[in-house]
C-alpha cells in the first residue's frame, strides 16, 4: 500500500518537487550507503543522493548530500505520518532504495543501501519474460476499443543499457488503428520511472533506461475498429524473444473470437465473477512473431449497464496489472484517464 502511495509522488519527483513539508524537529537519522553492482567497478568518490519526504496532505520536500566513502546521512524528522525515500543518480540514471522509510519516536533511525551501475549504450540480450494485451474498454458508440499492453524485459547483464544515440531502448509494435497512446515504466525497484514514448512508423519508441533485472513497460491504447464489419483484428507482435504471450478480451465485450496462425485458446480467466476469454501462443515467440485473433460482435446485442460495464473493465484491469510486478503504478493513471470523445462508452474505466 506504501508503494502505492508513492506512484504519483516518484512521477514528480524528477520534474518539479513542493518544497511545502512543514519544518519539522530533525531528531531521527537516516543513513546509508551506495553500492555498484557493476562487477569489477571501483567506487566513485561521491554520488548524489536525495531524501525525498511525502507529508499526509501530499506536500513533497527534497534534501541533497553526496557520499563520502560511498555513504551518507540525513537528519529527518521522526514524525511518523510522513513518509522517505532515498534516491541515487549515477550516469544520468536515478537508483531508488528498494523500500520506503517510517521513521518514528520509538524508530528514530533507519539504513538503507541503493545500488547503482555502469551504462551501456551496446544493446545486451534482452528477453520479453512475458506480453499481455488485455481488451480494458468497449466504446460502441465510436467503436472503439481501449488495450492495455505489458511487457516484462529482462536485461541479464550488470549494466544500465541506455539506448542507442537517442535514447531508444526499446521499440514495441503497435496494435492495429491506434488513435491515442500513453505509457508507463516500472523499474527494478517497483517504482514507477520516468519515461518518454514517441510513435516511430509503426512502433512505439520507448526511451527509458533498462536496469539490470526486470522492467515492466506498460502502455495503453485507444484503437478504432471497423463498425460496419463489426470486428477487430487484435495482434499483439513481440520485438525480442518471448516466453509468454497472452490476450485477455472479457466474454461480454464479444460474440465470439477467430484465432488466426499460431494463435490457441487457452482456459478462460474467472475474474471476480467475470469470465474473460484468454489466447495465447503456445510456444515460445521468436522476435517479430504475432499472436493474432479476430474480435467478432462487438456491437453486442443488448445495452450493458454501464456500472457493471465499469466494474468488470476495472476489475479486469487489476487483474492484469496485479499479476505484473510493480503494475499498482498504472492502475491511477488508466482510471484518471479517458479516451478523448468516448463518452457513454461501455466498460470505460472513467
Amino acid at each position: 500500500m506504501l508503494l502505492l502511495v508513492f506512484a504519483g509522488v516518484i512521477v514528480i519527483g524528477w520534474l518539479s518537487l513542493t518544497s511545502g513539508v512543514s519544518a519539522q524537529k530533525l531528531s531521527g537519522t537516516i543513513s546509508g550507503s551506495v553500492k555498484f553492482g557493476t562487477s569489477g567497478v571501483e567506487a566513485v568518490a561521491a554520488i548524489p543522493v536525495q531524501l525525498i519526504t511525502l507529508a499526509g496532505d501530499g506536500t513533497v520536500a527534497t534534501r541533497d548530500v553526496t557520499t563520502s566513502d560511498g555513504r551518507f546521512q540525513f537528519a529527518a524528522s521522526t514524525d511518523s505520518s510522513l513518509t522517505h525515500m532515498l534516491r541515487a543518480v549515477h550516469g544520468d540514471v536515478q537508483y531508488f532504495a528498494p523500500e520506503p522509510i517510517l521513521l518514528s519516536e520509538e524508530l528514530p533511525s533507519a539504513e538503507r543501501q541503493i545500488t547503482v551501475f555502469e551504462t551501456t549504450e551496446k544493446s545486451p540480450q534482452l528477453r520479453i519474460e512475458s506480453t499481455i494485451v488485455t481488451v480494458v474498454a468497449l466504446d460502441r458508440r465510436d467503436a472503439r476499443l481501449t488495450l492495455v499492453r505489458e511487457d516484462l524485459i529482462s536485461n541479464p547483464i550488470d549494466l544500465t543499457y541506455i539506448g542507442d544515440s537517442a535514447g531508444i531502448t526499446l521499440r514495441l509494435p503497435v496494435p492495429d488503428g491506434v488513435i491515442q497512446y500513453e505509457g508507463q515504466l516500472v523499474g527494478v525497484e517497483g517504482l514507477p520511472e520516468f519515461a518518454q514514448f514517441a510513435l516511430d512508423g509503426g512502433r512505439l519508441a520507448v526511451l527509458a533506461p533498462l536496469k539490470p533485472g526486470r522492467t515492466l513497460i506498460v502502455t495503453r491504447y485507444v484503437v478504432g475498429y471497423d463498425r460496419e464489419a463489426d470486428r477487430y483484428r487484435l495482434r499483439a507482435t513481440v520485438p525480442l524473444p518471448t516466453s509468454r504471450t497472452e490476450l485477455h478480451i472479457p466474454s461480454r465485450f464479444v460474440g465470439s473470437l477467430s484465432s488466426l496462425g499460431a494463435a490457441t485458446p487457452a482456459e478462460d480467466m474467472d475474474v471476480n465473477g467475470e469470465r474473460v476469454l484468454v489466447v495465447k501462443l503456445p510456444a515460445e515467440a521468436r522476435a517479430g512473431q504475432s499472436l493474432i485473433t479476430e474480435l467478432i460482435g462487438l456491437a453486442g446485442r443488448n445495452n450493458p449497464n454501464p456500472l457493471t460495464e465499469r466494474k468488470g473493465a476495472l476489475t479486469g484491469l487489476c487483474l492484469a496489472l496485479v499479476t505484473m510486478t510493480g503494475g499498482f503504478a498504472f492502475i491511477q493513471l488508466l482510471v484518471n484517464r479517458r479516451p478523448t470523445g468516448g463518452t457513454n462508452s461501455d466498460g470505460d474505466l472513467s
